[in-house]
């Protein structure tokens, strides 16, 4: 059984006991991981050159560092494995927030794989009935 979805970014296929995935997930979070550490560099730079003077512009700065060190710290949790064996899949949930289908598929080692579906709820059904299938998992 080979069957291809299309997807937001790319598309995914479903073969006998895999999943393939082709989307640019890995540089879309390579942007946002090199942006979050470019806030930390600066924040720490700031803070450092300007001494610890507790002014409005140190406590800005330094709460920029904090999220930022914590979004990074949470961005640890996803994968962008291209490709997925059946036997390190743990679960899969369908979710829809702000008019954004997303699958997510919950690893064996807690860790996450999102991929986003279009917006044609006939055809992500589709997708999740033949990967239930495929992969003898619940939704």
């Amino acid at each position: 059984m080979n069957e291809s979805f299309k997807t937001k970014f790319g598309n995914i296929s479903i073969h006998e006991d895999k999943i393939l995935i082709s989307d640019n997930s890995k540089i879309q979070f390579l942007m946002v991981e090199l942006i979050l550490l470019l806030n930390v560099i600066t924040s720490l730079l700031f803070i450092f050159s300007h001494g610890f003077q507790f002014d409005f512009n140190t406590y800005l700065w330094t709460i920029i560092c904090v999220s930022s060190i914590f979004i990074l710290l949470a961005l640890l949790r996803f994968t962008h494995k291209k490709e997925l064996h059946s036997n390190e899949i743990q679960s899969l949930k369908y979710k829809e927030r702000y008019g954004n289908q997303t699958l997510s598929i919950l690893l064996k080692n807690k860790r996450i794989r999102r991929v986003y579906l279009l917006a044609d709820k006939q055809s992500n059904q589709a997708l999740l009935i033949q990967l239930k299938t495929a992969l003898n998992l619940e939704l």
